[in-house]
């Protein structure tokens, strides 16, 4: 059975770090802990605008996903999502389907008007799964990082 719960400030925060952590100490895990810490991970829920889901298989921590609801100046409404992340021995088990579906519960209750997320083209197994979910939209583009 998966679960997915939405963080918030009165969850425990030492508690998800350290499972964080555990998914980075197993040697199949793309998850990177050294970027979790209670500080960061209490600043990122603590803004109105910030969704962090944790993800549950079997009550063992699965993943993580991080999303931002964005006013345009459009006037247009987006959840932006910033990263789903499945510990690698969970994937292939409905976990990031699982956070994908609570991503679009939320965006709806927040009247979104478009769910927004970016991937690597060559990471095959997430663009399947984002296919699968029926965009409305699939763009190819170049990104840009600058310091």
């Amino acid at each position: 059975m998966i679960k997915i719960n939405r963080v918030s400030k009165s969850d425990d925060l030492v508690l998800i770090v350290e499972e964080i952590s555990a998914a980075q100490s197993a040697s199949d895990s793309q998850i990177d802990s050294s970027d979790y810490t209670v500080e960061t991970l209490s600043k990122f829920i603590n803004n109105s605008d910030s969704i962090f889901l944790v993800a549950y298989l079997e009550e063992r921590f699965a993943g993580m996903a991080s999303a931002m609801v964005l006013d345009k100046p459009s006037g247009d409404i987006w959840l932006y999502i910033d990263e789903i992340d499945v510990c690698e021995n969970m994937h292939r088990k409905g976990v990031a389907t699982e956070m994908m579906k609570q991503l679009f519960l939320l965006a709806n209750d927040c009247e979104c008007d478009e769910v927004w997320l970016g991937s690597e083209i060559e990471n095959f197994a997430a663009n399947e799964l984002y296919k699968s979910l029926n965009p409305i939209e699939i763009q190819e583009f170049l990104g840009y990082t600058f310091k």
